[in-house]
């Protein structure tokens, strides 16, 4: 998996060949993105003589500790040939609120 930042998103993309996205899945919980899924692949081969089936199973799961204020409301996954793509938003910073200081009653009064 990899997890890139851009302005506004952080965008995680898993390659994941051979899978389809009803094989794959995604949950949000106490702040931590798993993605989750399980591998089912058969090969089969037949020839002179002989005939052989390989059968491949194997689940995988990954986590992502997300950072606070995310909402999980609007996070969008996409999977397309074979790539998972989770845009997860960036929660909206907080910025520090100026407080204007005003003159008091006494002060007014020594500058008349």
């Amino acid at each position: 998996m990899d997890l890139v930042e851009t302005d506004d998103h952080l965008v995680l993309r898993a390659d994941l060949p051979g899978l389809d996205k009803d094989d794959v899945n995604i949950e949000i919980k106490d702040g931590v993105l798993t993605v989750s899924g399980e591998r089912q692949a058969e090969h089969e081969e037949r020839k002179d003589g002989y005939h052989r089936v390989e059968r491949a199973y194997g689940g995988f799961s990954r986590s992502l500790s997300l950072p606070q204020g995310i909402d999980a409301e609007q996070v969008q996954a996409d999977f397309d040939k074979g790539v998972l793509e989770v845009r997860i938003p960036k929660p909206a910073e907080r910025k520090p609120h100026r407080v204007e200081i005003g003159a008091s009653v006494d002060s007014e009064a020594q500058e008349k």
